[in-house]
């Protein structure tokens, strides 16, 4: 046993020979996950479950991907050029425009150099993911106002392996991990079509811009800050749907006019990363969520006022 030990100690992760700054490895992590031809099969924890999933990656300017569940029930979803398709089991496809966010979960967009004012970033120790090597980077909040991240970024391409969003005590409360993963190969053409054929799909309304909103935010959390106003196509008249950003995380905030079936009280619930918080300010029910501490949504929920006429 004691000569095992030994010899599992000579084969623990080393250090890379040339160390890459943090913020410089998250720009190639950014860059490689869109470039990258890459497919694997990984394991999401998320919500209090726990999915197998497989993705198929085609980089580069005409970038495509498909994501399918290999557990429950058939799910998948389809990128391709400005559009993502997603497909639940026998139901009629849902065709969405894309905003090009990725299909890999917890894949942090760091581009944005407005998110470092409330995070840093900094080197972890060193692992082995699926058969590769990776530093660990850990992205780390200024305060408690929103989670962390652990990231595993292969040694040599620069592809996420495995990803965590952490509270200030690492505990991680949602994470994926490939388990089998090919670098540098392409898909097939038949990886990324769907499964069987689209013969027709649903369009959902889209929201349309808002240049003056009738809302004002207020005593934001540090950071935080009003990225758009948009009128919900099924929320009345005078609904609005807010976005709140601090660079690397987005808060939604949907402001609707009360119904009878609408709470009495302001309700707060959490599970996971996710955070609600519905306020009531008759005759408007302000409801707020995004993957933050509970302390952060409801202080978002709480900042909703009128703007003055």
């Amino acid at each position: 046993m004691a000569v095992m030990a030994i010899a599992w100690a000579g084969c623990s992760p080393v250090a890379f020979g040339q160390q890459v700054e943090a913020p410089q490895l998250l720009d190639r992590m950014n860059a490689a996950m869109r470039d990258l031809d890459y497919h694997g099969s990984l394991i999401y924890q998320h919500g209090g479950r726990i999915d197998a999933l497989r993705i198929f990656h085609a980089g580069g300017e005409n970038e495509r991907e498909r994501l399918i569940s290999l557990s429950g029930p058939r799910n998948e979803v389809i990128r391709a050029g400005n559009t993502v398709t997603c497909i639940q089991g026998p139901r009629t496809p849902t065709v969405f425009p894309s905003n090009r966010q990725q299909l890999l979960p917890l894949l942090p967009d760091t581009r944005n150099e407005r998110y470092q004012a409330s995070y840093s970033s900094r080197l972890g120790g060193t692992d082995r993911v699926a058969g590769y090597d990776a530093q660990i980077v850990e992205v780390v909040p200024r305060d408690g106002y929103r989670y962390g991240y652990r990231l595993w970024i292969e040694r040599d391409s620069h592809a996420l392996l495995r990803a965590a969003i952490v509270t200030v005590d690492q505990r991680p409360l949602e994470q994926f991990m490939f388990v089998n993963l090919t670098i540098g190969s392409a898909p097939s053409a038949a990886d990324l079509l769907p499964s069987r054929p689209i013969e027709r799909a649903t369009l959902p309304d889209g929201e349309v811009a808002i240049e003056n909103s009738r809302w004002r935010l207020g005593d934001l959390p540090p950071g935080f800050a009003l990225a758009g106003s948009r009128r919900p196509a099924d929320g009345g008249a005078d609904a609005e749907h807010l976005v709140v950003s601090d660079g690397l995380v987005s808060v939604s905030v949907y402001v609707e006019r009360r119904t009878e079936n609408s709470p009495e009280s302001d309700i707060a619930m959490s599970r996971g990363v996710l955070s609600v918080y519905t306020r009531i300010a008759d005759p408007w029910r302000i409801t707020a969520l995004g993957n933050v501490p509970k302390e952060t949504i409801e202080k978002i929920a709480l900042s909703v006022d009128a703007a003055a006429p």
